[in-house]
């Protein structure tokens, strides 16, 4: 039978960009940026042997002549220097939203005269990531009994199947609905891991041992980012302080591995000023402060408000109004991007606790198929293809609601 949401014209998930194992660099390059993205490639070209012609990092806001993972990162004076000698230089930008223009603006112009410039944003490269859930909270008080962290075995299967089926893998987070550094199997995990593969750790600092735990995991795997999530919930419900959170904080390791990410909404305007008066003085050089703006949690949230014009529950709708940005607005805006690629297609395979492989990250009840030793990637693919939410996702062009991306 032919599905009704055929009739809407709908934008195949396929992998975009130059996949890094065909990619053949025939001229000396560089990687501006030295943070995480830049981490992400340079593994990336190390495991396929893209190194040879790499000539070091730019980040003008590094004081001079420091290493990143034993290559140079050059300052401004460093870099002219170095382009003086060179006739030809690619430059592949792990910040994708800087312009060209930015880049050279730094060099002298006898540089941009002698020199052929070009450049590839991030964006150029094929960058699937994927998600293994290390945790589960139980949702009812009947089910406290349940399983609450994943087995060694059990993670190390699922993790093997995303590596040896998406050699190209950029990133694979370790979450799920506690925090996963609760899981205390968490360490020899990390351990076993491909060192090519770079790791994404979520935490709520709901209490000091997490804090505690950062410096351990950061020098157990080096190409880790652990994303500490902070707002006004976890403070207020939580026993950790803001001078706890000062005490760890400025103790992470130099090396720029950890990102604070402030969802901004409603409720916690307040909060900011007072984090960064009180605690990120201390430590800017050595984590990075991300503040974005709060999403409504599961799009199916979204999806039943569109369509039946009422929330699921009291909490999306108390949720819908602590965002800082209008739904119906952005609805309408993303309508103009309707025809471009799913913005989270990427983003897969989505392995939750109980062995269920989701479609999207964004919804709650997306499962395609069960993980096992035997499945396929070419079964995994077609099963994400013939879903239809992609098809209802694309209807109402949610597979382009990026407020970020829509405000550019």
């Amino acid at each position: 039978m032919k599905n009704h949401l055929d009739k809407e014209k709908f934008v195949p998930l396929k992998d975009i960009g130059v996949k890094i194992h065909l990619w053949e660099p025939r001229q000396n390059y560089l990687i501006w940026g030295a943070g995480i993205n830049a981490s992400k490639i340079y593994l990336k070209f190390k495991k396929f042997s893209k190194l040879k012609n790499l000539i070091g990092f730019f980040d003008n806001s590094k004081k001079p002549i420091q290493k990143f993972y034993g290559k140079t990162i050059f300052d401004k004076k460093s870099l002219n220097e170095t382009l003086k000698k060179k006739k030809k230089i690619l430059i592949v930008k792990s910040i994708p939203f800087l312009s060209n223009s930015t880049f050279l603006n730094y060099l002298d112009d006898k540089i941009k005269s002698n020199c052929d410039i070009s450049f590839i944003p991030i964006s150029f490269f094929y960058r699937p990531e994927a998600i293994v859930e290390l945790t589960n909270a139980p949702l009812m008080q009947y089910e406290l009994g349940s399983d609450e962290y994943l087995s060694f075995e059990d993670a190390m299967e699922r993790i093997n199947f995303v590596e040896k089926n998406y050699p190209d893998i950029f990133n694979i987070d370790l979450s799920g609905s506690k925090d996963p550094f609760e899981n205390p199997n968490l360490t020899k995990i990390l351990k076993k891991l491909d060192k090519f593969t770079f790791i994404t750790l979520h935490t709520n600092i709901n209490n000091e041992n997490n804090l505690k735990k950062i410096n351990q995991l950061a020098k157990i795997k080096k190409s880790i980012q652990i994303v500490i999530i902070i707002n006004e919930i976890n403070l207020k419900y939580n026993p950790v302080s803001l001078n706890t959170i000062k005490k760890y904080i400025s103790k992470i390791s130099k090396i720029r591995k950890i990102n604070i990410f402030l969802r901004i909404r409603y409720d916690n305007y307040n909060l900011f000023p007072k984090l960064k008066k009180n605690v990120f003085k201390y430590c800017l050089n050595k984590v990075r402060i991300i503040e974005a703006l709060g999403y409504i949690n599961s799009y199916e949230n979204i999806l039943n408000f569109i369509t039946k014009k009422k929330w699921i529950d009291k909490k999306s709708e108390i949720e819908s109004k602590l965002i800082p940005w209008r739904l119906k607005d952005y609805i309408r805006k993303s309508q103009f991007h309707k025809h471009k690629p799913c913005l989270c297609q990427r983003i897969f395979p989505v392995i939750n606790f109980n062995g269920n492989i989701n479609v999207c990250h964004l919804y709650d009840k997306t499962n395609i198929v069960s993980f096992s030793k035997t499945l396929s990637k070419k079964k995994l693919i077609r099963n994400r293809y013939n879903s239809n939410l992609c098809r209802k996702c694309q209807k109402f062009a949610l597979h382009r609601l990026d407020i970020d991306i829509l405000n550019r």
